[in-house]
């Protein structure tokens, strides 16, 4: 396991600054994303034992999915081939409030796929907040928009895939500048290491919105969450 020693900030009041606002950051990225789950989630009734049946089947095809890799990058983080995938399906049968929770038990089964850390706020905000985030693209579970489930599936994902990387940068602007190019300022280099997670999340949406395409397997996550 990498690690880094960070003694450092009890010294450097610059950098002591910096690590007030990165967990001033997280700390709203976390109440976005649970304020999001929780008001979306009130409208979510679901056959609780059918939602925990697949919750562990997709979150066992979201792992063996991620070993797949089609890009890896030198400080984490990696392109796969559609390892989100299953968590988008999940959240798009069954709802914000069980995705989030769901993604949150990928993104740490992610750290134990390749357990990162050099910070505690970055292992938070690279693992169980940025996969937890996933989860809400199923906040447009049972809206106004059901009628156009490809929309709403589209939709709910692209939004869920802003949060994963606004919590990537997060981290990357406070833990990874060490690595930015001499080119590159710790802001710059946060946001375009970061753009993996675009490429990530497209490949899953494309995907996602060729299978809901097939009519049985529309019909089979409708009566999944029913």
């Amino acid at each position: 396991m990498n690690t880094l020693l960070l003694s450092k900030f009890s010294y450097d009041p610059i950098v002591s600054l910096s690590e007030v606002w990165l967990y001033i950051l997280m700390a709203v990225l976390i109440l976005i994303i649970g304020a999001l789950a929780f008001f979306f989630g009130k409208r979510e009734k679901v056959n609780h034992t059918k939602a925990v049946v697949y919750a562990g089947v997709m979150i066992a095809l979201s792992f063996a999915l991620s070993y797949v890799r089609l890009f890896h990058l030198p400080q984490g983080g990696s392109v796969t081939l559609a390892s989100l995938l299953p968590l988008l399906l999940y959240s798009y049968a069954f709802g914000a409030r069980r995705g989030v929770l769901v993604g949150l038990i990928c993104g740490l089964l992610q750290f134990i796929q390749e357990p990162i850390i050099y910070h505690p706020a970055q292992f938070l905000l690279d693992y169980p907040i940025a996969f937890s985030a996933i989860g809400l693209s199923g906040i447009l579970f049972r809206t106004p928009t059901a009628n156009k489930k490809i929309l709403r599936f589209v939709l709910g994902a692209v939004f869920a895939g802003l949060i994963r990387y606004a919590s990537h940068v997060i981290s990357g602007i406070f833990v990874f500048y060490v690595w930015a190019p001499e080119a590159y300022g710790a802001v710059a280099w946060g946001f375009l290491y970061n753009t993996f997670v675009f490429a990530d999340i497209a490949i899953a949406i494309a995907l996602g919105v060729v299978l809901l395409g097939v009519k049985p397997i529309d019909k089979a996550l409708i009566k999944a969450c029913n």
